[in-house]
């Protein structure tokens, strides 16, 4: 896949002229810029590892769950599945959320095969996708989610996004007045 560094150049956009092709690393430098515009934007609003919505700790003796929810990780806010893992139970154990980056083929989905019957391009492979998906881990890489001692929880990290805090201030300032 081929991808030239835009951002590095402050290039801004991609201006498409007539008669020239559109190359394929043109299209991905589209998806890469906006993707990074949404990004600068997410991000002066949340922090990595923001809780939006469930993404509870719920320790059972040596088995922590975490619920289904939301949470905002690089740029995006991503639906999390309720994830089972094994801890020791003893001294300082962190509960990490990260991604996990997988390419997927039309092998593997057979969906993203060309659905115009009776075109020439039907039924032919197009464009593999990109799927990310937020894998939980007890003292892995990524953000701490939750902190455990001795198996019981000790700090449950929801830090607030700045959305939230201005929220907050203007039901303030409107209940004043």
């Amino acid at each position: 896949f081929y991808e030239r560094d835009n951002i590095v150049k402050n290039y801004y956009k991609l201006l498409a002229l007539p008669g020239r092709y559109a190359q394929s690393a043109e299209f991905i430098e589209i998806q890469s810029l906006l993707l990074e515009c949404i990004k600068s934007i997410g991000d002066s609003l949340f922090k990595d590892g923001n809780v939006q919505s469930g993404c509870e700790v719920v320790i059972n003796e040596n088995e922590v769950t975490i619920t289904a929810g939301r949470m905002y990780i690089d740029g995006v806010v991503r639906e999390t599945k309720e994830t089972k893992l094994t801890i020791k139970g003893e001294g300082v154990e962190n509960i990490t959320a990260r991604i996990e980056e997988t390419v997927v083929t039309e092998d593997e989905d057979e969906s993203l095969l060309d659905q115009a019957v009776g075109s020439s391009s039907s039924f032919q492979p197009g464009c593999f996708r990109v799927k990310q998906e937020v894998v939980y881990e007890v003292d892995g890489e990524g953000y701490v989610v939750a902190t455990l001692y001795d198996g019981a929880l000790r700090n449950f990290i929801v830090e607030k996004p700045q959305m939230d805090v201005i929220s907050e201030v203007l039901a303030r300032r409107t209940f004043a007045e």
